[in-house]
């Protein structure tokens, strides 16, 4: 957002002397010093129309000197980074303002140019003030208009690749189109500001030339967006060329020893641009002043490694049944399945003997009745009728879907329904009632398509009955069977599962099948098999951190992660922060997507995610700290959807049909649940998959013990 401070319109980067006065929203005026989140003030686009914003934060820091800016009727005092408008859509910093330049003031119903009388150094300890405000992310200090991004990224010459040709940096301006970049390839988008200061110049080598930036510019490298003056020699750069993006090494690194006029670009979705080839974010302009608990923060920094990952995620090959590049299922044969349903038939009817809710027969019924009541009920999009068949948990989550479809005016028909096969492959039993599952894999067919519930027209799907698995997980509680969770075949490790019985042996268990616990089936064929050998490490440290931290519950830590991104998602769908549950997020982590959101909605631009569907929920690495309240973990998590991209009308990327992707979130400990703490890239999620679990109260020799025990006793 943008505020008026001492009749001045500026951006909302801090950088402002306690007294600096404010302009509110009801035309009264407070100091910056004085100002609360929550407040509103007035603020402008670079069209000129003044709207109104709230604060989001206050940020407090120390400055060793700062800039003296007069002009008629008008004094501001602001750091040399501060951005003040000078019209046409372009900011300057304060540093690199001169006498005769002209910056906009508030003049009490609009914008007024107004040039600038002098400009004065003051070296001088200060304490000064920014606001982070809502879009379009200014406001007024001492009336005059400023922007709250700070810093330029790249000396003329450098040329950002444009629909016309390469273009100079310093020749754009504000409404010019220029080339983004996303993982769907080029994206023609528009240049919404210009911005231009003093500072030094970092030169990148490479292998595919050279890029001349500012040591603050993020650089798209294979880990996500780095700072230039962050990245090494082991690092490798998006470079784009032959209609396609390659990966260029970094060589070494030179810096100019005098600073030289910089600029950058604020640029609409993907909010990203290419210079001199190299892929960059628009994101940038660090100050030179000293902070006291401001400065950036993990959630800041991390907002654009967010609406990357939740938009183009890790895509799969697979595909919808029936889509032109593979299959999102995967049908086990026969011999495979009965590898692992005899043993666990073996076990449930010794089981049943003494059990009778474990009577196979009664156990398939409950699967079909289950099945095809859900498939009814998802035609229909009316899930009342499932309420007392499936958990609490599983009910709300598939309310969420069939919300998203509404929205989308989608009905997923599901026609000619016949269940071919129903064989349970797994089972878990225990002293405790509520802990008893057993694991079912259901084969089906069915004609499974989509319509238009406007018009009942064909949207995509198959008119043709196909074949199809999934893996239902039921639960018992309250003396009945109830489904607790789905899994699809593909990413599915259900038959590679031993049955588990608390008071037996293996030795035991193998007596009962008459031959060896271990030889059980395979695992789905996109389930990697680094995630399947991490997993079983995670699930026996799991045992045993369980035994004094009910918190470290595999299970639990899995719905939580289900909870959080669905309620992301529906966000995303709806660009609406106000679904974000704060039982399943931090509070960090939720006000940055709120400000993409808002940020989105004030580029208009919708986000679609048709089908969405989470496909499993793999823990790949567990963190407990010697205090309690800081343990995290990190769960992959398995998805599918088709994702489109619109922006007024326009749909900027569409993937055609439903296609698989994976993320990496990482959660940390709240009072009650699990909540996000952070959206992880690509490159970080795998790191995550690969690093070694960590126990404080633990040594390393002790967690390679923990991983040969079944259980903790």
């Amino acid at each position: 957002g943008k505020y008026v401070a001492g009749g001045m319109v500026v951006h909302n980067k801090g950088c402002f002397l306690p007294e600096t006065l404010i302009l509110k929203a009801d035309g009264t005026q407070s100091e910056i010093s004085a100002v609360r989140e929550g407040d509103e003030l007035l603020s402008f686009g670079t069209n000129g129309e003044i709207t109104v914003s709230k604060v989001r934060e206050i940020i407090e820091l120390e400055a060793e000197e700062y800039f003296e800016i007069k002009t008629p009727g008008i004094t501001v005092k602001a750091t040399a980074e501060h951005p003040f408008y000078s019209g046409v859509g372009i900011f300057r910093t304060a540093d690199s303002l001169r006498p005769g330049d002209i910056i906009y003031a508030y003049d009490g119903s609009g914008l007024s140019a107004s040039p600038v009388l002098s400009v004065e150094k003051i070296k001088k300890t200060v304490n000064i003030y920014n606001l982070k405000t809502d879009s379009p992310n200014t406001f007024f200090a001492n009336y005059a208009a400023v922007h709250n991004k700070g810093g330029g990224c790249f000396p003329a010459g450098v040329k950002i690749e444009t629909p016309g040709g390469a273009v100079p940096i310093e020749n754009l301006k504000a409404g010019d189109a220029v080339y983004g970049f996303s993982e769907g390839g080029l994206v023609e988008t528009k240049v919404k500001e210009v911005f231009a200061k003093a500072d030094s110049v970092l030169t990148v080598f490479t292998d595919k030339g050279a890029l001349r930036t500012t040591a603050e510019h993020p650089l798209l490298c294979e880990e996500g967006f780095i700072n230039a003056g962050e990245t090494t020699l082991k690092n490798r750069a998006a470079f784009y060329a032959g209609g396609k993006r390659i990966w260029a090494e970094i060589k070494g690194f030179s810096e100019a020893s005098a600073p030289g006029r910089v600029y950058n670009l604020s640029v609409e979705f993907p909010n990203t641009f290419i210079a001199d080839g190299f892929i960059v974010h628009n994101k940038g302009f660090s100050g030179g002043y000293h902070g006291r608990g401001g400065r950036s923060s993990p959630a800041s920094n991390m907002a654009f490694l967010v609406f990357a990952a939740v938009f183009w995620g890790v895509s799969s090959v697979m595909k919808r049944r029936g889509g032109e590049k593979g299959e999102l299922d995967y049908l086990f044969p026969r011999n495979e399945i009965e590898r692992k349903a005899v043993k666990t038939g073996k076990l449930l009817r010794f089981l049943a003997r003494q059990d009778g809710n474990f009577n196979p027969e009664a156990l398939i019924e409950t699967v079909k009745k289950t099945f095809e009541n859900l498939q009814i009920c998802w035609s229909n999009r009316e899930y009342l009728p499932m309420k007392n068949l499936v958990m609490d948990h599983l009910f709300h989550r598939h309310e969420v879907q069939l919300a998203i479809m509404k929205d989308h005016n989608e009905i997923n028909v599901m026609e000619d329904v016949s269940v071919l096969a129903v064989d349970i492959i797994g089972l878990r039993y225990t002293s405790q009632q509520e802990n008893r599952f057993f694991t079912a894999l259901i084969t089906a067919k069915a004609k499974d398509y989509y319509i238009d519930d406007r018009d009942n027209s064909f949207l995509r799907g198959s008119r043709s009955a196909e074949e199809f698995q999934e893996f239902w997980i039921f639960r018992f509680m309250g003396g009945k069977w109830l489904l607790d969770k789905i899994e699809q075949t593909a990413e599915s490790d259900c038959l590679t599962q031993e049955d588990f019985m608390e008071t037996f042996t293996d030795d035991a268990l193998a007596q009962i099948y008459g031959e060896a616990v271990s030889k059980v089936g395979p695992a789905g064929p996109a389930l990697a098999t680094a995630v399947l050998g991490k997993g079983v490490k995670v699930e026996r440290m799991l045992n045993f951190l369980g035994e004094s931290d009910k918190m470290w519950n595999k299970r639990r830590m899995e719905l939580d992660s289900c909870m959080a991104f669905l309620s992301v998602y529906e966000a995303w769908t709806r660009l609406d922060g106000s679904v974000l549950p704060s039982d399943y997020l931090f509070p960090e982590i939720s006000r940055t997507l709120v400000e993409l959101m808002e940020q989105k909605k004030s580029e208009k631009m919708s986000f679609e995610f048709r089908n969405l569907c989470i496909r499993k929920v793999d823990i790949v690495l567990v963190n407990n700290k010697a205090s309690g309240g800081e343990d995290e973990f990190v769960a992959r998590i398995s998805a599918h959807a088709q994702k489109k991209m619109i922006k007024e009308n326009m749909v900027l990327h569409d993937d055609g049909y439903v296609t698989a992707f994976t993320e990496y979130w990482t959660f940390g400990k709240g009072e009650k649940n699990w909540k996000l703490k952070e959206i992880l890239a690509r490159a970080a999620g795998e790191n995550a998959l690969d690093s070694a679990n960590k126990d404080a109260d633990s040594s390393p020799m002790q967690l390679e013990w923990y991983y040969t025990k079944k259980r903790p006793y």
